[in-house]
């Protein structure tokens, strides 16, 4: 699913996005390729197909809307929890 995020600017090949955590809050602003914006939020491929070469934090900020620190916290609170799934 495409999380909702902001377009702030395309120039040179680039495109920048802003996304919000859903759970801190925080604001992250993100460089993409063209091809890599397109191939996700516009042609809405999966995003390891669409940017392969981005972190796997920032895949699943757009995807999920969670940031790589909020999701490490939520993974450790279910192991603490021993919850599945």
């Amino acid at each position: 699913m495409i999380q909702k995020s902001e377009t702030i600017f395309r120039r040179d090949g680039s495109v920048g996005v802003m996304i919000e955590c859903g759970i801190c809050k925080q604001v992250y602003a993100i460089v993409l390729s063209n091809e890599e914006y397109t191939r996700y939020f516009v042609n809405e491929e999966r995003i390891q197909h669409a940017m392969p070469n981005q972190p796997p934090t920032i895949r699943e900020l757009l995807v999920s809307g969670v940031c790589g620190e909020c999701f490490d916290m939520f993974l450790k609170e279910k192991e603490e929890d021993g919850s599945e799934g």
